[in-house]
């Protein structure tokens, strides 16, 4: 059973803080989703079908006269989704490529990399409340804010950022509960964006004028966005340490433990050195060196298979992160559809199911791990199983009730990606971390992607006969995930 010692606590205690980073780019980068959402459509009904006003802020209780127009609404918002996927997702993707390797070479400017997306999504909420302002602007013109955003590499390079860090600074035993603990940071921040984003939408607008407050969602946005700059700019300042790998002399055996590694490569202690440091480092991303450097490192042969095994273990992070963010691209049309609920209704409930399931997965793991020696293998085979049982239930039973249920069945689904970054981690040597998250995240860049674009193609297709096909066919496809996490466990003497 694994204890943990006063210092390890603390340690851990400080790691909290890229943990709090997360919280805050979340919320300012989720908490705009439901908003954006509502102001295309309402542009749509608004300008383009030319409908009234109190029928368009009720689009979803309209009468069956009124049915066309809102598949015609809900469907041409959810195509711009797919557009708005491109101009944000693409950039990122191309970043990652160069950005692992470098992150490698240069693990104690991890705060600079980890700030400019923060940077992206504050222009991203200036540009859209200036459309807001101009409401007969094509909602297209949205697209432009979503460019910007996309530049700054969004969530993608946040991660791996992010997973570098906790990485580098959590011991191999404990990184399951410490990325459970991430995961919950993570988790916990989605509820609480989409409650306090859909409280704002409703309230009383900001500015006269306006159908909906969206530019008072929009200014919390970038007002997240810069604090969580400045809290990573000025609070992460240690990410050139590491736990450091000595060697056991009576077992030869690497043994980790909290001390500084000697490959670190030391903060300057004054601000100016440090920024002029990064200018230079920053000048060598875009080397061909780099992206050669991390090819290799992720198709060179390994020993036990484990080329394989990471390779398998990255599609199956693709495939559960589609899983989860089938609900972001159809759970809101979805729910207006079917359960004919607002956007007030919906910012609601679905944030409690949501905070349920963060706090399960997280308190769970901790006991799996520490009281029952449960590994991370069998975890994530308990939270695929949860995940395809929620999926399916959405997608059969299409009632408020099976809302509630496939949530209830769903609970433990965070195991799943948790556990996957646990033992993927056990795969990779330390000086590797950067370039293989950095491909995990172009490959789970292509999660929102090309989930948004599937999804919302398949919802629009069969929204007039059976809208629920969707979470059947995400329900389907996590097969694969699940057949991998059975031959991981399988095999884990061989790699563990």
């Amino acid at each position: 059973m694994i204890k943990l010692t006063r210092k390890d606590v603390i340690s851990m205690f400080k790691l909290l803080r890229v943990d709090v980073f997360l919280v805050l780019f979340n919320i300012s980068s989720v908490i705009v989703h439901l908003s954006l959402n509502q102001l295309v459509e309402d542009k749509i009904c608004l300008n383009e079908l030319k409908l009234n006003q109190s029928i368009c802020l009720n689009i979803e209780n309209v009468d069956e006269s009124r049915e066309a127009d809102k598949n015609y609404v809900l469907t041409r918002a959810a195509y711009y989704k797919n557009y708005q996927s491109l101009m944000i997702t693409l950039p990122g993707i191309f970043l990652n490529l160069f950005v692992g390797c470098w992150l490698d070479s240069y693990p104690e400017h991890t705060k600079f990399i980890l700030a400019v997306p923060t940077l992206g999504i504050f222009m991203d909420a200036l540009l859209t409340i200036i459309n807001c302002l101009q409401f007969k602007a094509d909602y297209r013109f949205i697209l432009i804010a979503a460019f910007f955003r996309g530049m700054g590499g969004d969530i993608s390079i946040i991660y791996v950022g992010v997973y570098a860090y906790v990485t580098r600074k959590t011991l191999a035993e404990f990184r399951a509960v410490r990325f459970a603990v991430l995961e919950f940071f993570s988790a916990i921040s989605f509820p609480i964006s989409i409650y306090l984003g859909g409280l704002t939408l409703t309230s009383k607008p900001w500015i006269a004028g306006q159908p909906r407050n969206y530019i008072g969602v929009y200014i919390l946005s970038g007002a997240f966005s810069l604090l969580a700059a400045v809290w990573a700019l000025v609070l992460l300042n240690d990410s050139g340490e590491a736990v450091k790998q000595e060697e056991d002399e009576q077992n030869g055996v690497g043994k980790e433990s909290y001390k500084t590694s000697k490959l670190e490569a030391k903060t300057p202690s004054k601000p100016g050195k440090c920024l002029c440091s990064f200018i230079h480092a920053f000048s060598k991303i875009f080397k061909y060196e780099n992206l050669k450097a991390m090819m290799h490192t992720c198709f060179k042969k390994r020993e036990n298979g484990l080329r394989c095994r990471i390779w398998h273990t990255i599609a199956i992070a693709f495939f559960i992160l589609s899983g989860y963010l089938s609900e972001v691209a159809i759970g809101f049309p979805f729910a207006q559809k079917v359960y004919h609920w607002n956007a007030k209704y919906y910012s609601k409930i679905s944030p409690l199911f949501m905070l349920l399931t963060s706090i399960s997965s997280s308190v769970v793991t901790p006991i799996l791990v520490s009281k029952f020696a449960i590994t991370d293998t069998k975890l994530s085979i308990i939270g695929c199983i949860s995940l395809i049982s929620s999926a399916a239930i959405r997608g059969f039973w299409l009632s408020s009730t099976g809302y509630i249920v496939s949530h209830s069945v769903g609970v433990l689904s965070g195991l799943q990606l948790i556990s996957m970054r646990s033992f993927l981690a056990r795969m990779i040597k330390s000086d590797e971390i950067g370039q293989i998250y950095s491909l995990l995240a172009a490959i789970e860049a292509f999660s929102p992607l090309l989930c948004n674009i599937f999804f919302t193609t398949v919802f629009n297709a069969t929204i007039s006969f059976n809208p629920g096909i969707a979470y059947l066919i995400s329900s389907a496809s996590m097969i694969y995930p699940l057949v991998v996490d059975i031959w991981l466990d399988w095999t884990k003497s061989s790699w563990y």
